[in-house]
Parts: C-alpha cells; structure tokens; sequence
C-alpha cells in the first residue's frame, strides 16, 4: 500500500510504504521525501532601467522599463517615495514584461524622481530616474488674437477623420499604418499593439505631420500580428481605432481557418447614414460568420441588416446612430479553425 501526502506550501511529496509479512507478523515501514521545489525561480531584475525624462507641461509623460523574474513580480510605481495611485489622468500597465506609468497631461507638480519597484517571492528590485517639466510661456492675450479665433477657440475632443486600416503583410515587410485626428487642443496620439502600449522607436517609428499621424513599422514579423490601436486624446476627451494586421509567410499554409480576400474597413460617418461592411474569404469550403461590436454578438434586426453570398458576407447598417460608434469584429468558422478580423466605425453627430 502506498499513501502520498503533499504539502503545497513548501512543495514537498511524502511517499510512506508499507510491507506486511502476516506469517511472520513483522511490519517494515519506510519514508521516502522527494522536493518537488522548481528550480527556475529568480528575483525581479530590470533588463531596462528607466531613462530621464524632459517634457513640456501639459505635454503627455510616457516612463517605460523592462522586466525579468519568476514568479512574476508585482509592480509599484512611486513618485517622490509617495506611492503612485492610478486615476483618470495616470495609467500604470504591466504585460509580458514591461513597465509603464503614463501621465495623459503633466502638471508642474509632476517633476521629481520616480520609482519602478518589482517584487517576488525571491527578492526585489528597482530602477529609479528623475522627471523635469518645463513651465508653459505666459500666454499673449490681444483682441485681434481673440477675434481671429472667435469659436474655433472651444476645445473639441479627438475624432477620426480617417482611421487606420487593416492589412495582410507579408513577413519582413515595411507596414505604414495611417489616421487623420482633429481635436482642439491639438490630440496626443499613442500607438498600441493587443493592448500594449508600443514604444517609439526605430522599429516603431511615430509621424505626426499636422494632423495626420502614422506608425511607421520598419520591418514586421509574425509576432506582430494581431490588433493595432491607435490613441488620441486632449482636455476635451479621446478617441481610438482600432484595426487587424495580418502578416503571413510566404510558402507556409496559414491553418488558424478561414482565408479572408476581402475583410471589412475601419471608416467614419455622419449620423443617419449608411454604414456598410463586406468580407469574403478564399476556396469553396463551407464558412459561418458571426458579427459583432465591442464583444457583444449582433443579431439581424430592423436597423441591422446581415446578409450572405456563398462565402461572402454583408453587415449593414442603413441609417447609423451614434450610439453605433464601436469596435466592431467579424469571425469567420470552417472545418479549418477560426479567423476574425477588427475594424472601427465612428459615427458623427449631424449638425
């Protein structure tokens, strides 16, 4: 008979054996301790230390570090040794190992040092660096300055007035990714990958050139695949959009499920208008599709229109509300697997 008693906490397996003799009525026993305890436990370190930082006040303050260690660390930020609270004006994120407090909108109040602090069950570690925020210049106020701008002066949140769109790549090509932003003041805009906050860089290059903002990605590789997001925001609010970028490689068959040929773009309307959405996908074999907008499934109803072609399908929307505005996605079944596709609509208000 063999009994086994594990303790998690200290990870350890007890193995009690137990030989019976009846003839001779002699019990043997014996204990056997086997650790279990991994070995691939290490304390948080920083492969990336914080970097100084000089920003404008007002200006948007991005602080990003890289982070190791098993188990995963928890992650504090301090500002001035007072821990950092996170609020509609300060984000602290934390995924596959990067670090990143952002600030939407600095104040003076906001320079000083700041603090990244990771800790595990195996240790701790921080990186430290300091934030220095240039005072805005007194503003010039004049009559002919107040009479020029008149009601173009009134803050508006971001809108889109085209958005970035999806594409199929090839692995190692150069992908420019492309959006149109008004707003007063003038947006901030962040480039996201699945949620991820995406560094600028030479690799993932930002553009803004007056209004028209781009992410410029040097050369982009399987890994990149999946949902980009595109940020704006001001005083007056913040929009995004967001599409799917696909890269494949070459003489590999793709085997997560249906082809598409043509996928559904991100697009902006006015409010009463028709908003019209078609994909189709590659080969013969029979494909199910199901719509949907932020996560939520969509049904045919009176304002909502689905139709089918053979492996073509149609979602419309003859006259949109504002109330349609969202992420909406498509995901395609076969006897393959699945695929799904991401794509923006914005809906204006008629004026």
């Amino acid at each position: 008979m063999v009994s086994v008693f594990i303790s998690r906490g200290e990870r350890i397996a007890h193995y009690r054996s137990v030989t019976l003799n009846i003839k001779a009525q002699t019990i043997i026993t014996g204990v056997c301790i086997i650790s279990t305890e991994k070995e691939d436990r290490s304390a948080p370190s920083f492969t990336q230390n914080l970097s100084p930082q000089f920003v404008n006040e007002g200006e948007r303050l991005t602080l990003t570090c890289q982070l190791e260690g098993k188990p995963e660390p928890d992650v504090e930020w301090y500002w001035n040794g007072v821990l950092v609270k996170p609020d509609d004006m300060v984000k602290v994120r934390y995924s596959a190992g990067t670090c990143t407090l952002v600030i939407a909108e600095t104040i003076l109040d906001d320079e000083g040092d700041y603090t990244c602090k990771a800790t595990n069950l195996e240790g701790v570690a921080t990186t430290k660096t300091s934030v220095q925020i240039k005072p805005k210049p007194a503003p010039v106020k004049t009559e002919a300055v107040e009479s020029s701008r008149g009601e173009s002066g009134a803050q508006q949140a971001p809108r889109f007035k085209t958005h970035p769109q999806g594409q199929i790549v090839q692995d190692g090509d150069k992908v420019v990714l492309k959006c149109d932003v008004t707003g007063s003041p003038r947006p901030d805009v962040v480039w996201l990958h699945n949620g991820k906050e995406i560094p600028n860089s030479e690799d993932f290059a930002y553009e803004n050139d007056n209004g028209t903002y781009r992410l410029l990605i040097a050369e982009i590789f399987p890994e990149d695949t999946g949902l980009y997001t595109c940020e704006a925001s001001n005083a007056a609010g913040d929009a995004t959009s967001s599409c799917t970028v696909k890269v494949i490689v070459p003489d590999e068959p793709d085997m997560e499920g249906p082809v598409f040929v043509k996928f559904p773009q991100s697009t902006s309307i006015e409010e009463g208008a028709q908003a019209k959405f078609n994909c189709s996908f590659e080969g013969d074999s029979p494909v199910q599709v199901k719509w949907s907008k932020d996560g939520q499934d969509l049904e045919e109803s009176d304002r909502i229109k689905l139709s089918q072609d053979g492996n073509s399908f149609i979602l419309e929307i003859p006259s949109a509300l504002s109330t349609d505005a969202g992420i909406y996605s498509v995901k395609a079944t076969s006897d393959k697997g699945s695929s799904s596709w991401m794509f923006t609509l914005s809906v204006g208000m008629a004026i």
